[in-house]
């Protein structure tokens, strides 16, 4: 297992959200238990500090409490638009701005277009099968050619299947993935619901799109401002 797969840990310190629903259920138990001592020790915290109220830093840590600003709307829709182009992989900014622009120069609905080149990416369908341990792991399955679209090879993670396209694993990786989504059911593991516009056949581990989902179709694991976040690239 290489560090790239390790990255959605880091994530999930950074940002403290689940924002793959991947942990198991007995993973957040004990992220709730760590979370009810941090409190436990900010209630500490502050009875110290109410007998020293000279004192502007933390009592149990030498380094000074740094003054928090104010939140702007700024901040709100960069870490709204962070948090979506972190469920999709990690999306670069100009990959991000590309899909928005693609998205406004269409005829159609614009959400609707938006919502529907993030959902026909290749990792992002493999994602909402469950077939892989994250969507990173899923990014290194494509690279190595395992992934099938039309029963040709494709190694680009960033490829947009059109409407009934044929998107299928590799014969011969098969059973490998099938032995993976066993051990990930038996750890209790979660999984995204397979939304209505997808077409999946787990026998044969395929699937289709069959159309561009509403807003309301899309579903996520944390709540995702997702107006908020592209309101960065138009109004």
């Amino acid at each position: 297992m290489t560090n790239r797969l390790l990255s959605k840990h880091k994530v999930y310190y950074r940002y403290e959200k689940d924002i793959w629903g991947l942990i198991t259920k007995k993973r957040k138990e004990n992220k709730a238990r760590q979370l009810f001592h941090l409190i436990i020790l900010e209630r500490v915290d502050l009875q110290r500090r109410s007998r020293y109220k000279s004192m502007f830093y933390r009592v149990d840590i030498v380094k000074p409490r740094r003054k928090t600003k104010p939140k702007t709307k700024y901040f709100y829709k960069l870490a709204a638009k962070q948090e979506l182009s972190l469920f999709y992989g990690k999306i670069k900014a100009y990959q991000f701005k590309k899909i928005c622009l693609q998205a406004l120069r269409s005829s159609t609905d614009t959400m609707k277009t938006i919502f529907g080149l993030f959902e026909r990416r290749i990792d992002a369908i493999l994602f909402r099968m469950g077939i892989g341990y994250s969507i990173f792991h899923i990014r290194q399955i494509i690279a190595h050619g395992m992934v099938y679209v039309n029963d040709k090879p494709l190694k680009s993670p960033n490829y947009i299947l059109t409407n009934y396209d044929l998107l299928t694993i590799d014969p011969k990786w098969r059973d490998v993935f099938f032995n993976l989504l066993h051990k990930r059911l038996t750890n209790e593991h979660i999984f995204l619901p397979i939304p209505i516009y997808l077409e999946v056949n787990y026998k044969t581990l395929s699937a289709m799109f069959i159309f561009n989902p509403r807003a309301s179709l899309v579903t996520y694991p944390i709540k995702i401002d997702v107006k908020n976040a592209l309101s960065l690239y138009f109004k």
